[in-house]
């Protein structure tokens, strides 16, 4: 048995991005999977991107709601193991009313 202590809730998604060394960058690095957001973190997995903790990149993905919702962030990598990555966003403006919509129950 397991508990999730997370300050904020998490959902489980299946979205496809694209990560980039900074928000003025055109090439990509890779490719990732979204496997999960939060209101302050993301979950993926990435094969061919060589993170390592502390690292900060920018990830660009659609969201699957109804708009298809653009999303575009600098994260910083928090873990990784094998090909998983966690990271928290670094946007502290305050909250994201399109990810809120999203995530919210």
């Amino acid at each position: 048995m397991s508990f999730n202590f997370r300050k904020y809730y998490r959902m489980e998604t299946s979205l496809h991005g694209l990560l980039y060394a900074s928000f003025e960058t055109l090439e990509p690095l890779g490719d990732v999977h979204v496997t999960d957001l939060s209101l302050t973190g993301i979950g993926f997995e990435s094969e061919r991107c060589a993170l390592g903790v502390g690292d900060i990149v920018v990830v660009r993905f659609l969201l699957d709601d109804e708009d298809q919702s653009p999303l575009e962030k600098e994260i910083e990598i928090t873990s990784v193991r094998g090909s998983k990555v966690g990271a928290v966003f670094r946007d502290t403006s305050g909250f994201d009313t399109v990810l809120g919509r999203y995530i919210l129950p």
